[in-house]
């Protein structure tokens, strides 16, 4: 049975795939989390002891953040063509641009600022934490290469907050911001050839412009074939194609599921997955279709999946703080967190030294993110109504 469209009232998106984000967000915690405390993991060498053993089997999905960041892009695709393919004007789609990158960049320069205060205030603790830890990701903060004495000036907010992240890629205050650049170009990308394949009335035609775009792309930008998956999976359900693949039978769910689990923890390493490595090809590319393709599968069944607690305000909540606990999570990781490792560390060992830094990190994290949250939806909703008055002149 095909699960009713379940739409949020704060985002009018579909609540439970929000929901998914929200989860995905969760999965680059823990991965940050195992790179900063237990970085042998990572390596899958011997140090890593039995817990190096999930490296290169599917296990490895629920910390690799490759995965829930292509989950990310996927999914961001898909909602960003929905309204494409109900064919909005170019007019709507205009606004949307503009409106798409203001609803990345505000939230993405405050959580830059925070990590400002938190240098300012000589709260960062990452060096020593890491040094303890035997994280170089740590020590070098999340590979910012910088140091827990940087004190950074008024024009390095607008440098590390906008201009490094969304035109150059990454950003020395906040790592994880090196997806915004993935975001708002593949947005603009979707948008532009969303619109296009819209237009057209044959689907032959429609596909055609789609293998064009998707091979000019992909040659400027691997990391757009998420966006452009979750495009194709769009208009694949708004025109009625592959309809045995979006509406599966039992076996053929159960096979998608299987591929979801497997694909998920493909991070180019050996193991269950050396045969990835033997094909030919640089390991990125590959790394970033089989995850792509996974989510891609992960979208299908969740499509048409009834999944109550994903649909409810819990998940509709989830899927709000996703934004939220992505963006503040390193800088509070690399501050609070690592304090409190380094607290306890030398009384009480690794292992529990580890696990109050997951607990602080949850502790600051949680309040931060509502902060956040409440000053992204209020920028939505401020945006919404800016943009409906322009619609009516």
């Amino acid at each position: 049975m095909t699960a009713p469209s379940t739409l949020s009232p704060n985002r009018s998106k579909i609540v439970h795939l929000e929901a998914l984000r929200g989860l995905a967000a969760l999965f680059v915690v823990a991965h940050h989390l195992m790179l900063g405390f237990y970085f042998p993991i990572y390596q899958a060498t011997p140090d890593a002891g039995v817990m190096g053993l999930v490296r290169n089997t599917p296990l490895y999905g629920v910390v690799n953040g490759r995965a829930a960041v292509g989950f990310f892009f996927v999914l961001s695709g898909y909602v960003l063509a929905l309204p494409l393919v109900k064919r909005q004007s170019s007019y709507d789609v205009s606004f949307a641009i503009v409106r798409r990158f203001g609803r990345l960049v505000v939230p993405a320069f405050l959580s830059v600022i925070l990590a400002a205060i938190l240098f300012w205030s000589g709260a960062m603790a990452f060096e020593r934490a890491g040094a303890i830890s035997g994280s170089p990701w740590l020590k070098n903060y999340a590979f910012g290469m910088t140091n827990e004495a940087m004190r950074p000036g008024l024009g390095d907010l607008w440098q590390y907050g906008v201009i490094m992240p969304f035109f150059e890629g990454g950003s020395v205050l906040n790592s994880s911001l090196w997806t915004m650049r993935a975001e708002l170009y593949g947005s603009f990308l979707v948008y532009g050839l969303g619109l296009i394949m819209s237009r057209a009335e044959s689907d032959r035609l429609v596909l055609a412009v789609f293998g064009v775009a998707t091979i000019a792309a992909l040659m400027v930008d691997w990391w757009m074939f998420g966006f452009l998956l979750g495009l194709l999976l769009a208009f694949a359900q708004g025109r009625g194609w592959a309809g045995w693949l979006l509406k599966p039978v039992l076996a053929l769910r159960i096979g998608m599921i299987l591929v979801v689990i497997y694909g998920f923890g493909y991070d180019g390493q050996g193991g269950a997955y050396q045969w990835l490595g033997d094909l030919p090809g640089k390991d990125l590319p590959k790394i970033i279709m089989v995850n792509s393709f996974s989510a891609g599968l992960l979208l299908i069944l969740a499509a048409q999946a009834n999944w109550r607690l994903l649909s409810s305000r819990f998940g509709a909540f989830l899927g709000e703080m996703s934004f939220p606990i992505y963006l503040v999570h390193v800088p509070l990781l690399c501050s609070f967190s690592a304090m409190a490792y380094m607290s306890v560390q030398p009384d009480f060992g690794h292992r529990l030294a580890t696990l109050a830094a997951i607990l602080v990190l949850l502790i600051v994290t949680l309040p931060a993110a509502l902060v956040l949250r409440r000053i992204d939806i209020w920028w939505v909703r401020a945006q919404r109504r800016v943009f409906a008055k322009g619609l009516q002149v």
